[in-house]
């Protein structure tokens, strides 16, 4: 009865955000359909400081972008939060709390609302203009990475790609032939996304990354694997 119960709050979460989605396109006239990339980024506030980082985040877009943002909201607090003018942009209150760099590939691979998405922190910002329109992008490129290195979290990234079943991602992860995606940033096609799940099933990490930060710090190693 309790998985049943479940199974039904979670359909209807997900009603309510494709009629949140759809309500802020039809009422604004700014249709994310009619946009090649949009941004989509994690949010969250707990202190006053954060909304200085959100600020600029959003501000430093909108000096050099006119496409659609979206802010999944994770679990900020509402006493702490300041909200500013925004144009083109909708906040999602985000269903799964505390799994943060996981959010915008899920929210991404459920709306669908463009066809490249530009996903970053709500930390991150722009100094200058990257021409995502025009830039061929295939699958996905990583808007920051770094060379492995030894202050990570083995068990954890192991787990987290043990789970995909594909002996290939371990095999991969252990030759250190690659880099992470600092913050889990990037810059990726539906295709692609939709493919790796497919694939994987990835998105099922949205119910570990809450689970412990050391699974958040995890997600920049695997998800970087995994592409």
């Amino acid at each position: 009865m309790i998985i049943v119960l479940t199974i039904i709050i979670i359909i209807l979460l997900c009603f309510l955000i494709h009629y949140q989605y759809n309500l802020y396109n039809t009422s604004s006239g700014n249709s994310t359909s009619r946009s090649s990339f949009g941004f989509i980024i994690p949010r969250c506030v707990k202190k006053e400081e954060h909304n200085s980082a959100w600020h600029t985040c959003y501000n430093t877009i909108r000096k050099y972008y006119t496409e659609p943002i979206i802010f999944i909201d994770d679990n900020s607090d509402k006493n702490i939060i300041k909200d500013i003018p925004m144009i083109n942009t909708i906040v999602i209150e985000s269903q799964f709390k505390g799994s943060a760099e996981m959010l915008p590939y899920y929210y991404y691979h459920l709306l669908k609302p463009f066809e490249k998405a530009v996903i970053m922190q709500d930390s991150m910002s722009f100094l200058k203009k990257f021409d995502f329109e025009n830039y061929p992008l295939e699958d996905v490129i990583f808007l920051w990475d770094f060379t492995r290195n030894l202050n990570h979290h083995i068990d954890q990234e192991k787990f987290m790609l043990n789970l995909l079943s594909k002996p290939e991602l371990i095999q991969l992860y252990e030759s250190k032939n690659w880099k992470g995606s600092l913050g889990g940033s990037s810059f990726i096609t539906y295709k692609f996304i939709d493919m790796l799940q497919i694939k994987y099933n990835f998105l099922r990490w949205v119910n570990i990354l809450n689970k412990d930060k050391k699974y958040r710090y995890s997600f920049e190693r695997a998800f970087a694997v995994m592409c």
